[in-house]
């Protein structure tokens, strides 16, 4: 998948996202806080989940995305509000028996050529008229056909990244299991990329399945963090999981004798190797969205895991959130996305709009003096 514009609307909130164009395989969303950029990647999880067969009351949206380079879709549709009424400090819930919301229009066109069009009542798929769907649910969900299958699997490669980062149940962090059934089924690198189970679970498969794979991971983390000699992954079998193992990670740092489990690794360190496990390691044609990219990253992490982001050779998508001057300094200004707000309308500006220098370090400062960079949000 690759994404290609954006419009988005939620009528609750009254919050507009105008066009967004993404003309790079990087995008880095900058701006003050508050302007809307992790919203963003909010809305593109929600489109996920209307893909999946949720409904959203208040929801409009357009979004345009390329499966391959011969199919380039654009899907739009606009749920009915039901909204929550606010009385004073008392927020009114709807009762439990009021319907989901209906979807009042939905289109899907493929290469400009309608593929589904519903409107009210009726709906037209391939020109033809349809037997009567539930307007409850997108048409990408109820059709099963070809050309509309292939458009809502893609809608499964958006990640968020860190979304059931796991390697282990000790030290109180999430944990994911493995059934022994899975070990043989995994047993190539496609299939490892193309399972839809967590960082920990694949580096897993990989460690056991595909040597090579795991070795480059390995590789480039130790590149990141020179002190580290070696990484492995284990499998446990904690207390009251008969029928459950359990990937966890261990590192073994130069001149200490013992391995050290997931659970006594630094947040930073578990967050690069999350990145780069990712970056080798999720399917073909994924939309990876990192929101706060610097969070839990050192300086020494930072510079590495940029170059890993921005010099891959994987068909890979990111959408990434930062206000952190170092990593904005770090990526080219040409993707850099300038993100605003007025009242509740998102703006996106390419930074070439801005006549920014030509060197990186003097886009860079003259980002930073911007109005439009410093207030981001007007009335």
């Amino acid at each position: 998948m690759y994404i290609k514009s954006l419009e988005y609307y939620d009528a609750d909130s009254e919050w507009q996202l105008l066009s967004l164009e993404l003309n790079q395989p990087l995008t880095l969303l900058v701006g003050a806080s508050g302007v809307g950029k992790t919203q963003i990647l909010h809305s593109l999880l929600t489109l996920q989940q209307i893909a999946n067969g949720r409904a959203f009351s208040g929801i409009q949206w357009k979004i345009a995305f390329d499966v391959d380079k011969n199919r380039a879709y654009t899907w739009e549709g606009k749920f009915e509000n039901q909204s929550i009424s606010l009385l004073k400090d008392k927020i009114v819930f709807p009762e439990p028996t009021v319907e989901l919301p209906e979807l009042t229009c939905e289109k899907l066109t493929l290469n400009d050529s309608d593929i589904f069009v519903r409107n009210g009542e009726e709906t037209l798929f391939k020109s033809r008229l349809t037997i009567k769907l539930t307007s409850h649910q997108s048409m990408l969900k109820l059709i099963t056909e070809d050309d509309v299958s292939l458009a809502n699997q893609d809608f499964s490669k958006i990640r968020l990244s860190g979304e059931k980062f796991s390697f282990c149940p000790d030290g109180n962090r999430e944990f994911i299991s493995i059934s022994t059934a899975e070990f043989e089924k995994y047993n190539s690198l496609e299939k490892v990329k193309e399972s839809k189970k967590s960082a920990g679970a694949k580096l897993f498969l990989a460690y056991q399945n595909v040597k090579e794979a795991f070795e480059w991971i390995k590789q480039d983390f130790l590149a990141v963090f020179p002190h580290v000699e070696d990484l492995k992954v284990e499998l446990i079998q904690p207390f009251n999981f008969a029928d459950e193992i359990f990937p966890v990670v261990y590192i073994k740092e130069k001149g200490v004798t013992h391995w050290i489990g997931a659970g006594k690794i630094s947040s930073g360190m578990l967050r690069t190797l999350m990145f780069i496990i990712e970056i080798h390691l999720c399917a073909d044609g994924s939309v990876i969205l990192i929101d706060e990219f610097e969070n839990s990253l050192g300086v020494n992490c930072i510079d590495t895991v940029t170059d890993f982001l921005t010099n891959h050779e994987r068909d890979l998508q990111f959408i990434i959130t930062t206000h952190h001057p170092y990593i904005i300094n770090h990526i080219p200004s040409k993707y850099w996305k300038l993100v605003t707000r007025q009242a509740g309308k998102v703006t996106t500006r390419d930074a070439s709009e801005f006549n920014l220098g030509n060197s990186k370090h003097e886009a860079f400062i003259q980002l930073m003096n911007l109005d439009e960079y410093n207030e981001g949000v007007a009335v």
